[in-house]
Parts: structure tokens; sequence; C-alpha cells
């Protein structure tokens, strides 16, 4: 008898460690849809698009801007990319380091980054840790830069 209970309840053991293990593969596909549609480009003019920095800002989204859309950006010719943090409710400076580079890059590439929504609070976070922002055009929304590039 005492065999039979340990082997019913390491089979019970077993299934449990494999519904986990396959709830544990959807949940990881998911996080990446999640990631993929948090990071959309939007065209809002020609050669002008705009990337809606939403939610928390993880290290996932700015290795999807990295690896999917910057690629992208570079062959759909865009211009100008507006980068909007406006709906950004967390980031470290981990991610801001990040955040900087992807604009930097986009730079090399010849695509100008145009910085918008920046709260105050990350605002003190950029200063804070020493980010330079000189070189960057930054508006308070994406309404004042798509002003500011009608010509």
């Amino acid at each position: 008898m005492d065999k039979t209970i340990q082997i019913f309840d390491q089979a019970i053991i077993d299934s449990i460690d494999n519904y986990n293990s396959k709830n544990e593969e959807t949940l990881e596909i998911m996080r990446r849809e999640i990631v993929k549609v948090s990071t959309p480009l939007v065209p809002v003019r020609e050669f002008v698009n705009v990337l809606p920095l939403i939610g928390e800002i993880t290290e996932g989204h700015t290795e999807n801007i990295y690896n999917h859309v910057i690629p992208m950006i570079k062959e759909q010719s865009i211009s100008t990319i507006i980068l909007d943090f406006s709906g950004v409710y967390r980031l470290n400076n981990e991610v801001i380091e990040r955040c900087f580079n992807i604009a930097s890059s986009l730079e090399l590439l010849g695509i100008e980054p145009i910085i918008t929504g920046v709260r105050s609070d990350l605002a003190s976070m950029v200063i804070r840790f020493g980010h330079n922002i000189r070189s960057y055009r930054i508006y308070r929304n994406v309404h004042e830069a798509l002003n500011a590039l009608d010509f």
C-alpha cells in the first residue's frame, strides 16, 4: 500500500510540475507579446513616427526596441522619431541609460530623436544621474513637438 501511495504521489508531483512548466512557457510568451505591443511605432506624418513608451519600462522593452523597432524605423526611411514618455509610470536608472542609448543609436543612423512627455520625477532622475540631454529637442507633449516640426 505504501508503494502505491508513493507512486501515486510521484505521479501527482510530476503532473503538477509539467502543468507549471507549461504555464511558465505560456506566461513568458505573453510577457514578450506585452512588451511588443507596449512599444508600438505610430506614424503621425510623412517620415515622422511616435514611439510611445507605455507602462513600466523594463530591459525587455528596450531590448525589443533595439532588436525590432530600430530596424523597422531604418527600413521605413523614417527621419524623426518622437520618444514619448508620457505613458511611463516607472523607470530605473539602468533603463533610463538604455533609453538614452536608443536615442544615440537613432542619431547614429541619421534619425532625429525628439523627447516628449517627461514628468518631473523622470526629469529629476535624468539630472541626478548626469545624463546628457542637451543635444535633444525636448517638448512637453507630442502636440508641441509636432507643432515645432511644422515648416
